[in-house]
């Protein structure tokens, strides 16, 4: 027993002194086997910050470096941040960062955001670990004070008078908004009145001008100037002292009417009005100076005690016409005051009268037009126009008929039963007692003995609802009807042919697709008895693939030169289209026109062209092609320009 106990003994103390215990001595490879050790860390994230205080200005913003560093097994990090105060938002680029980095925080301050410290926190989510582990870091913001205002020196003013004070901004570096300004009113004047130039200044200055009513109590007032920007505000004091004025002894002329227009021969009467600022002044002696040649003046009274006097001019005969500026002179001792008015002298009323072109031809049931010049002399006033030696069947019309302006346009339509011939007519012209008047000959060709049919390129047609086919028309001539003048109709759905009147042999029709359905459209020449035709069946359906079409509003269009001419241009969608379509246009004599799109590229459904035509144009009709563009594809369209 004795021999087993120490044994025993002998076992654990060799157990203790090789740091084991009795069991490893049991286990393979006994005490002497390696040991492993494992230590599990924790998920966590470290937030530094490059900077804990970002300064921003309103309308600006502000930057600072977040630094990560993940443990525990996190693959990344969610960035955000706490809650900002109004005006102030915030954002991380990249929002979300892989592994151990760092992200750049912005903060954008508007012009809404108050001046001031703000305190929020920048908060970071790991992810790729279990549990979920969270670090945050402290932020201190703060929206700058973007301005200061200057206070004012000090300023004297008058009762009744006006002054400019200049108010100064100094602005903080990088600030470059508009700042806004107004006047505390309590701080004013009774009845005093402000206005700033520039009323929101980009600079460091804007001129504040005050006006002081003659009623205004005298003294010493601090008025306050208020600069904002946003929810940015300051003020500064501007001390003014308002002061008495006395008037001076002082007197103006004033004529009534200030413009007075005569012919030669008669006379021209002002009321003139004398006021005086103070009394003392006593009589004021007027003169005038500045007549045309063969006027004189009277003054009634030519020495005025009073404050009204009455001023004639009285022209001659022989008084060149023109503008004259007569000068008023007022002598009341040492005062000497200048007052004006104006004297047009106009020659005797004329007028003449052109027609362009002064020869018309004129097919039977057509229309023909003339430009009626009219070139005044003098004021004649508004002019009637007429004609006169119209042949039966033949009817004239003037627009305008009574003329205020420098030109009218004379249609002239030949009825279908008018004896072909060439018929002396007269353009007159009616203003009060004078009668003027110019020729114009009209002459209606002979019917033609040829004959002229019309065949389209196609007899059958499909077209999209809201597009525009295209279907080329061609006229054959025989006889006399080659080279005629042919005017071009259509009847039935929404259609036309440009150009509409032809001396050649082609013209475009244009079939704009309206309900779905089938429908007839009929191209007729306007020549015989009976009206050489062609008939086009049309299917309108719905459309499929995106495309776009072009509709003017007016595909005959009237304009006179020399001046802009508006008419609104449709842009079709169709099937969902929505490109941007630029805008092009080709005229028959490059450089005698203008032609302006707004807005030259189209992103939505129309535009407005304005068509100039200047003197190079000949009067008459002219082909205008429109053109419009959208990736690659282009769509087309032809009208007439009737010009006069």
């Amino acid at each position: 027993m004795t021999t087993l106990l120490r044994a025993i003994a002998f076992l654990v103390l060799g157990t203790t002194l090789q740091g084991c215990f009795l069991f490893c001595a049991l286990s393979p490879g006994g005490c002497d086997a390696p040991k492993t050790e494992q230590q599990l860390v924790a998920p966590g994230v470290q937030v530094s910050l490059a900077s804990s205080r970002v300064p921003l200005l309103p309308g600006g913003s502000g930057v600072t470096t977040v630094s990560l560093v993940l443990t525990g097994g996190l693959t990344g990090s969610t960035l955000a941040v706490g809650t900002l105060p109004v005006g102030v938002t915030a954002s991380f680029n990249p929002p979300t960062v892989t592994g151990s980095g760092s992200s750049v925080l912005t903060l954008t301050a508007s012009s809404s955001a108050i001046p001031g410290l703000f305190l929020f926190d920048v908060v970071a989510t790991g992810t790729g670990g279990n549990p979920q582990a969270t670090g945050t870091a402290s932020v201190t913001g703060e929206v700058l004070q973007p301005f200061r205002l200057q206070g004012g020196n000090g300023a004297s003013i008058g009762v009744g008078a006006t002054q400019d004070l200049t108010v100064a901004v100094d602005r903080v570096a990088g600030f470059t908004e508009p700042v806004a300004f107004s006047v505390d009113p309590a701080t004013l004047p009774a009845g005093a009145t402000t206005s700033f130039t520039p009323a929101v200044a980009t600079g460091s200055t804007s001129t504040l001008r005050v006006t002081v009513p003659s009623t205004a109590p005298t003294g010493r007032y601090l008025t306050r100037v208020i600069a904002t920007y946003g929810a940015s505000r300051d003020s500064a004091l501007h001390p003014i002292n308002i002061t008495a004025v006395l008037p001076p002894a002082d007197f103006s002329i004033t004529g009534t009417p200030s413009t007075i227009t005569v012919v030669p021969g008669a006379t021209a009467d002002y009321a003139l009005t004398l006021t005086r600022t103070a009394p003392g002044i006593g009589n004021i002696a007027l003169t005038a100076s500045g007549l045309p040649a063969g006027a004189a003046a009277t003054f009634v009274p030519s020495s005025a005690s009073g404050t009204t006097a009455q001023l004639a001019v009285a022209t001659s005969a022989s008084t060149p016409p023109g503008s004259y500026p007569v000068t008023i002179t007022g002598t009341a001792g040492a005062l000497v005051r200048q007052g004006s008015v104006t004297l047009v002298v106009d020659p005797a009323p004329d007028f003449t009268l052109s027609a362009t072109p002064a020869s018309l031809t004129v097919a039977r049931g057509a229309t023909g037009q003339s430009a009626i010049a009219i070139q005044r002399t003098g004021n004649p006033g508004t002019i009637a126009l007429d004609v006169t030696g119209l042949p039966s069947g033949v009817t004239a019309t003037a627009n305008p008929s009574s003329a205020a302006g420098t030109s009218s346009v004379l249609s002239i339509a030949v009825g279908a039963s008018v004896a072909p011939g060439t018929y002396p007519l007269v353009v007159r012209g009616v203003a009060g007692t004078l009668t003027r008047t110019t020729p114009l000959t009209l002459t209606v060709p002979a019917p033609p003995s040829g004959s002229v049919a019309i065949t389209l390129g196609t007899t059958t047609v499909t077209v999209p609802a809201g597009g525009v086919v295209q279907v080329p028309v061609r006229l054959t001539r025989t006889g006399t009807a080659i080279g005629q003048l042919i005017e071009l109709r259509t009847a039935g759905g929404h259609a036309w042919v440009a150009p509409n009147f032809v001396t050649g042999d082609t013209a475009t029709l244009h079939v704009v697709g309206t309900a779905t359905g089938a429908s007839t459209i009929v191209v007729s020449a306007a020549v015989g008895a009976i009206p050489p035709s062609a008939t086009l069946a049309v299917t309108t359906v719905t459309p499929t693939a995106p495309d776009f079409a072009l509709v003017p509003a007016s595909p005959d269009f009237t304009l006179n030169r020399g001046i802009f001419t508006p008419f609104a241009l449709d842009i079709r969608r169709l099937a969902g289209f929505t490109g941007a379509v630029t805008l092009t246009a080709v005229t028959d004599q490059p450089g005698a026109w203008a032609v302006n799109f707004t807005p030259a590229t189209v992103t939505g459904t129309s535009a407005q062209v304005d068509v100039y035509a200047s003197d190079l144009v000949p009067v008459g009709r002219h082909l205008l092609i429109l053109r419009g563009t959208s990736n690659g594809v282009t769509r087309s369209v032809f009208m007439t320009l009737n010009v006069r």
